[in-house]
């Protein structure tokens, strides 16, 4: 029987929905969760006219990022020397130089690789939502809901503000879960495990918060749905993990996210209360 459609998005009966549920709460919900990362990436090249919301963030944390490394730079070198300088002489003043030099660079680099993702999702949230925005209207077929408030607020603060209480869930989470390392063997693998829903939960809140769902509410779905946040996860750990596509494949996190919300959630495409307004 053939999937009826409204809205650009299929209507799929209550029992295969039932059926769909059950399959996220359990472990088929990993496979799915990281099939959806492959999905995005696939819908990010068929789709070139969500490229711009995706490389803006990008841009963005790049210049963020080199500006404060150019002022890390410009500060602390010449302090560490001017400082050796007074105790060791000249010879100390280059060779403090120098050591001060590598470390910042090294320090940078390091935050580059293991850090740069989550610096985009907060300094370029404003983007990402659009980008989410945007996806939505492209899979659902119509605009999605707006919550209320002026569009600063919807586009700025609100996608910024939500992005830190993210990010400080994910830092409280990190530390509690840093004992873990300590057991022989297992206690890596334990940790990454742990780690795979906090990226999945950053994926489908961006996602959900596309079509005005509160952020309350996106919590409490993410915790109801740990196979399939975990998956996400675990897609978008293989991605992030690569030097170079952690950068040009986060906009296809996004809309894979986008994805599996459609493919979850009923009310995915429901059509919003003003669905002819306009967003920026």
């Amino acid at each position: 029987m053939a999937d009826a459609h409204e809205g650009g998005a299929p209507q799929r009966p209550a029992l295969v929905r039932r059926a769909a549920r059950g399959a996220f709460d359990g472990t088929r919900g990993v496979a799915l969760g990281a099939r959806a990362i492959l999905r995005g990436v696939g819908r990010l090249v068929r789709t070139p006219w969500l490229w711009p919301y995706g490389v803006a963030p990008v841009l963005v944390a790049l210049v963020v990022f080199g500006g404060t490394l150019a002022w890390t730079l410009e500060v602390a070198v010449p302090a560490a020397r001017d400082a050796a300088a007074e105790r060791l002489g000249d010879v100390g003043g280059v060779a403090a130089w120098i050591v001060t030099f590598l470390l910042v660079l090294a320090a940078f680099a390091f935050a580059f690789y293991a850090a740069f993702p989550s610096i985009v999702r907060v300094v370029a949230a404003p983007f990402l939502a659009l980008l989410s925005d945007r996806a939505y209207r492209e899979i659902a077929g119509h605009p999605a809901p707006q919550p209320p408030g002026a569009r600063f607020v919807r586009w700025v603060l609100r996608p910024i503000g939500e992005a830190l209480v993210l990010l400080a869930i994910r830092l409280v989470v990190t530390a509690l879960a840093l004992p873990l390392l300590c057991i022989p063997v297992a206690g890596p693998i334990l940790f990454f495990l742990v780690l795979l829903p906090l990226e999945g939960m950053d994926l489908l809140d961006l996602a959900q918060s596309a079509r005005a769902v509160p952020l309350g509410r996106r919590l409490a779905f993410v915790r109801g749905h740990l196979g399939a946040s975990a998956g996400l996860g675990l897609g978008a750990a293989g991605v992030l993990f690569v030097p170079g596509l952690n950068v040009l494949f986060l906009p296809a996190l996004v809309v894979g996210a986008v994805l599996l919300d459609a493919e979850m959630c009923d009310d995915f495409a429901a059509l919003p209360e003003h669905a002819g307004e306009t967003t920026p």
